[in-house]
């Protein structure tokens, strides 16, 4: 009895920890410019739900899938411990985690430095 009344106390460990949200960081050629499901981003730290899949691309094509996994851990204390409480982590998404965690943009693929945006200010 005293065991399934402590079993709450346990329950939603990872919504505790971890939060629903997992910084990426994305690296990339200065002058890039940045797409997260086609809106802009700059290169940083990233603060994404970790429950869904994103795509973050580039101007010039290259992109690169961020996608949500399952956290064995959670799935594994879901079905041996604590059942129903853990469900707290699959509602707010903490059950996940995004993968891969650090992006590095490479340059343009034809090998030219990748052009700044223009300031229209500069009348050129």
């Amino acid at each position: 009895m005293a065991l399934l009344l402590l079993a709450p106390a346990g329950g939603g460990c990872r919504t505790i920890w971890l939060g629903g949200k997992q910084d990426v960081e994305v690296v990339a050629p200065p002058g890039s410019r940045l797409f997260l499901d086609a809106t802009p981003v700059s290169p940083g730290w990233l603060r994404l739900r970790r429950d869904r899949d994103y795509t973050l691309s580039t101007d010039w094509g290259w992109s690169q899938p961020i996608r949500s996994r399952l956290a064995w851990e959670t799935f594994l204390w879901f079905l041996l411990a604590d059942g129903p409480f853990e469900l707290l982590d699959f509602i707010d998404g903490s059950a996940y985690y995004l993968d891969p965690k650090r992006i590095e943009v490479p340059p343009s693929s034809d090998g030219a430095p990748v052009p700044s945006p223009r300031d229209p200010s500069d009348g050129a």
